[in-house]
């Protein structure tokens, strides 16, 4: 939850999994299904971006404000090993 008006920025999610390595959130059947949802946007002609919809619900993605950017630890793509 945020003001209303204050700028957020989404960020990919980064998970540890059982062996201790950090992997992104998304996966590859993420993938394929927004490929998927991009296909019915472009022959329906669908405003509102159903891709962007599912990243979030998928858990893949989160916002972040920028009071949160203070105390968020979160890195650039060489933290992932």
């Amino acid at each position: 939850m945020t003001d209303a008006g204050r700028i957020c920025r989404p960020l990919f999610v980064v998970e540890t999994g059982a062996d201790n390595k950090k992997r992104l959130a998304i996966t590859k059947s993420t993938v394929r299904e927004l490929k998927e949802l991009q296909a019915e946007r472009v022959d329906e002609g669908a405003g509102l971006s159903k891709e962007w919809e599912k990243l979030i619900t998928s858990g893949s993605i989160e916002y972040i404000d920028t009071e949160e950017e203070e105390v968020c630890p979160f890195h650039s793509s060489s933290f992932l090993s």
